[in-house]
């Protein structure tokens, strides 16, 4: 039986938007999800999004969880999101969005991001925020809209990451949280605040940015405008909310400094869990960068792999032709063909290796996607393994920073739509040589979303404490000896070839053709 009060997360992604409505003891009462298209790319390197389609898919779902007849819509007590970085949108004083939302997958910043490097340089950037300076960053890719579209610039009143926008039609309020500053290069995470000196030295007036509050606190009221098309009751709480990675996080209970979180989704996003900040310069060098928890003196170091479940997508949309029709006659999901497919394949795709890489890296643009050793006796089934393979491959690049830094990286925790393939998961014990552990959760961004929803009204005390007591480990894949002794050998030809290739990238990447 469902006790209210009741709470609704939101995970607003890339490409889809999921709601969950959870009781008082964060039982799952009902959920819904809506598709959308994948962000435009008009331009090689551009990635962007209409954010009223990313609006209206929210407002979808949180009406078709609203419907539940056992639910009245007074009982709802609290909402709130959380969402992919980025998603800048530039709002005029009427609150109208004044172009397409530009996507944490978009590279046109890089100009400005070296500019932004020559004038202050990545070791200030990294001892005062812990980034390291590209094109995917907020403020080089305000500067491109300033340089770019400056009728655009001069009209913005405020530029708004997604969740915040959403956030903003909801209520008529505007704020962010400094987990959502993930990509910011004028967040100083030593004090948790903007930094007035770096965006001084950049001429980015503060006053064009949304003001910083606590992931728990409240953002604002469901006005009576939106009431009707979410069902929601006026002036029901919206909580401010945070970075996907982090608030899933949360919901997977992942609450312990030193754990280490993979979530797997169009992206992976890598994250340790810290009770103080790590700012080592060896870090950035490996993509590594600090963040805001959304739990109060938190702190999370993450690396993002930026096209992983994106990959399999594109295999999907692109040559899984066969694989899309035998889903469709057996009534099962496409991704759950391709692993079956994958598992007939043995471990090293007949030497076949990706590079993952197809939109770029964070901190450079030109890197792409490449299949190496592609010979006429690679089938379909090679390829999706060795995507499975390549992002795995890529993911222990990764790790082997953290041991760098002298964190040790003994286990890892699985959530997200990737977790869901038990080839990927191990896969990637087989390649890393460590547990993977699948935590038993399905939709571990609106848990976390409704885990700080019942914190900020004060249903919930302790938002640390809760999560943890909600979590519980679903699977463990353990490494096999003999698989990954043939991994480590991959793994050397694979970072051979990744980074021999990077001069040739930038070479393809500039040529004028």
């Amino acid at each position: 039986m469902f006790k209210s009060p009741y709470l609704i997360g939101i995970d607003i992604g890339t490409t889809i938007c999921k709601a969950v409505l959870f009781d008082s003891e964060l039982k799952q009462v009902s959920a819904a999800e809506k598709e959308y298209p994948m962000p435009l790319c008009p331009k090689d390197g551009w990635s962007e999004q209409d954010p009223d389609i990313v609006l209206n898919g929210a407002l979808t779902v949180i009406r078709k969880v609203v419907r539940n007849p056992q639910v009245d819509p007074a009982t709802i007590k609290g909402i709130c999101f959380s969402s992919q970085v980025l998603g800048l949108t530039p709002i005029s004083k009427d609150g109208e969005p004044l172009r397409h939302a530009i996507s944490w997958q978009d590279r046109r910043a890089t100009s400005q991001a070296e500019w932004i490097r020559r004038k202050i340089g990545e070791e200030m950037i990294y001892d005062i925020t812990g980034h390291k300076i590209g094109p995917i960053n907020i403020e080089p890719m305000i500067l491109w809209i300033k340089e770019n579209q400056p009728d655009v610039y001069s009209r913005t009143y405020k530029f708004l990451c997604i969740k915040d926008y959403v956030e903003f039609r909801l209520t008529g309020e505007i704020a962010t949280d400094p987990s959502c500053l993930v990509t910011s290069l004028s967040f100083d995470i030593r004090k948790a605040e903007r930094s007035d000196e770096l965006l001084d030295l950049m001429g980015i007036p503060s006053d064009k940015l949304p003001d910083i509050k606590p992931s728990i606190s409240i953002a604002g009221y469901v006005t009576d405008t939106m009431s009707k098309p979410t069902r929601l009751r006026k002036d029901t709480p919206i909580i401010v909310g945070g970075f996907d990675t982090v608030v899933a996080s949360l919901g997977a209970g992942i609450v312990r400094p030193g754990l280490i979180l993979d979530a797997s989704g169009t992206s992976t996003v890598i994250s340790l869990h810290m009770d103080r900040r790590l700012l080592n310069r060896l870090m950035p060098k490996r993509q590594f960068y600090l963040s805001c928890h959304v739990i109060p003196n938190q702190y999370t170091c993450i690396s993002v792999l930026v096209t992983t479940g994106a990959v399999l997508r594109w295999f999907r949309e692109r040559l899984g032709g066969e694989e899309v029709r035998a889903a469709r006659e057996q009534g099962v999901s496409v991704y759950s063909i391709m692993d079956r497919e994958a598992e007939a394949v043995e471990p090293g795709s007949n030497k076949l290796i990706l590079i993952s890489q197809f939109e770029g890296a964070r901190e450079n643009a030109s890197l792409r996607g490449v299949f190496f050793g592609l010979s006429l006796g690679h089938t379909r089934a090679h390829l999706i393994r060795a995507i499975l393979e390549g992002v795995a491959l890529s993911m222990r690049e990764r790790l082997e920073a953290l041991e760098e830094a002298g964190v040790p990286v003994k286990k890892i925790m699985l959530i997200g739509g990737g977790a869901r393939s038990r080839i990927w998961n191990q896969i990637k014990a087989d390649v890393m040589g460590i547990p993977m552990i699948r935590m038993d959760v399905d939709e571990a961004g609106p848990l976390g979303g409704a885990i700080l929803a019942g914190t900020g009204v004060g249903i919930f005390k302790d938002v640390a404490k809760v999560a943890e007591r909600r979590a519980a480990v679903r699977e463990i894949f353990k490494p096999k000896p003999d698989v990954h002794a043939k991994y480590e050998k991959l793994y050397k030809i694979y970072t051979m070839v990744s980074n021999g290739l990077n001069q040739y990238f930038t070479t393809l990447y500039e040529a004028k053709i």
